[in-house]
């Protein structure tokens, strides 16, 4: 094993992060935080990440602008994730995307695909929401069917390939 991954609920809340972050690079793993990166937006603390030793951040990227915040319940936390990209590629720290393929997102692709070339992501990571039989009664209303995605995530697919961005599919 050379890497974990740190995840939550959200990682940057975790008290005794930084420590955490210190003991993986003791013990020769490569520290990925999974985050909203929200915290990030904050240039300091991106700095202590960055000198506690973390590899990359793993950003879920659940939509831009109002359309995140609304699915997210977070006020600002679009605007907060940009400056939080702007901070990390002044502190020469690598990240992805994740986001996830729901109806709300798929309009948004083309526009997050530009802000991952805009702002150097190494990887985006597409993800479709997948039933489990123990969500029968559940309302599906906001998952989007594969032929729905597949119109969408192609030419997004090949822009970022053009772009020099690996692209994951899930």
């Amino acid at each position: 094993y050379n890497s974990i991954d740190i995840q939550g609920g959200e990682p940057t809340i975790y008290p005794h992060i930084f420590e955490l972050i210190e003991y993986c690079n003791k013990i020769q793993l490569k520290p990925t935080l999974i985050t909203n990166a929200l915290v990030l937006n904050n240039y300091e603390t991106c700095k202590k990440y960055k000198d506690a030793g973390v590899y990359d951040f793993l950003i879920s990227v659940q939509g831009i602008g109002d359309i995140y915040d609304e699915i997210t319940g977070t006020k600002n936390g679009s605007i907060k994730q940009i400056q939080a990209l702007d901070n990390l590629n002044k502190l020469d720290i690598p990240f992805r995307f994740n986001t996830v393929l729901s109806k709300e997102v798929l309009p948004l692709l083309t526009d997050i695909a530009k802000i991952a070339v805009n702002k150097k992501a190494r990887v985006c990571n597409f993800i479709a929401f997948n039933p489990f039989s123990d969500q029968k009664d559940r309302e599906f209303k906001n998952i989007a069917k594969y032929s729905e995605i597949a119109e969408v995530l192609i030419p997004v697919i090949d822009y970022l390939n053009e772009n020099e961005i690996e692209v994951n599919i899930r």
